[in-house]
């Protein structure tokens, strides 16, 4: 009996302990200074390479260039968005119901932003598929994407310092709760995108150059094809 009753204080002690555990709060990230970093890295580097790409795609008359530009130029305002919510969760400096919206609802609304820029480009690829064939800079498409997926590179480098974000990202793993992880998978989210669209403009680049395909419609065409894997992550952002 004395050896029953041990083991079942025992086993209540545990599950004390345990329940005492998941009721403490989320914990800061781990190298702040570094998420901090990231953010700041992608919001420069997104905003300034977005300007010159929007003037670049109207001299191109490039559909997904454009396209590109204008997602980018909502990631660079999610970056800035995602930097404030991280500063502010990691220090403690607000409330509750504020950091709940930095932390929590703001990447939410970046990803719907995300997809309703994404379902403008499918609609605009589906009238340019429609239409008769328009002249299209493939050089200009070929450089800015070839630009464009060395700055996602240097990106996606600064982001190697959280491979729980990554998995979260591309595996669809759960995502922790530690404070500002929101923030992080959703500047990661954006940044994946934007590679996606790197690609699709340098292939259908080279697509309109070397077949007999106009340029229009390869341009098109990529724009279309790349926002299916767009549409998916963003939406499991916002579930998640």
């Amino acid at each position: 009996e004395n050896a029953e009753l041990r083991a079942e204080l025992e086993r209540a002690r545990t599950a004390g302990a345990d329940g005492a555990a998941a009721k403490l709060p989320p914990q800061p990230l781990a190298l702040s200074r570094t998420a901090n970093l990231a953010l700041l890295f992608a919001f420069a580097t997104f905003l300034a390479f977005s300007i010159a790409e929007v003037m670049f795609a109207l001299i191109a008359n490039s559909l997904s260039m454009l396209g590109d530009a204008a997602s980018m130029i909502v990631d660079a305002m999610t970056y800035c968005m995602n930097l404030v919510a991280v500063h502010l969760a990691l220090r403690g400096a607000v409330g509750p119901r504020v950091e709940a919206f930095l932390t929590v609802i703001a990447p939410s609304l970046s990803a719907v932003a995300l997809c309703a820029v994404t379902a403008y480009i499918v609609e605009q690829a589906a009238e340019a598929l429609a239409a008769d064939p328009e002249p299209v800079s493939t050089t200009l498409m070929l450089t800015f994407g070839l630009a464009n997926l060395g700055v996602d590179v240097l990106n996606l480098y600064a982001f190697a310092k959280f491979p729980a974000t990554y998995g979260a990202v591309i595996l669809g793993k759960p995502t922790s709760e530690a404070k500002g992880e929101l923030n992080l998978r959703s500047a990661l989210t954006h940044i994946v995108a934007d590679t996606y669209r790197s690609v699709a403009v340098i292939v259908a680049a080279l697509v309109a150059q070397s077949t007999n395909v106009p340029a229009s419609h390869a341009d098109a065409v990529s724009a279309m094809i790349v926002s299916f894997p767009i549409i998916v992550m963003t939406l499991a952002l916002v579930v998640n």
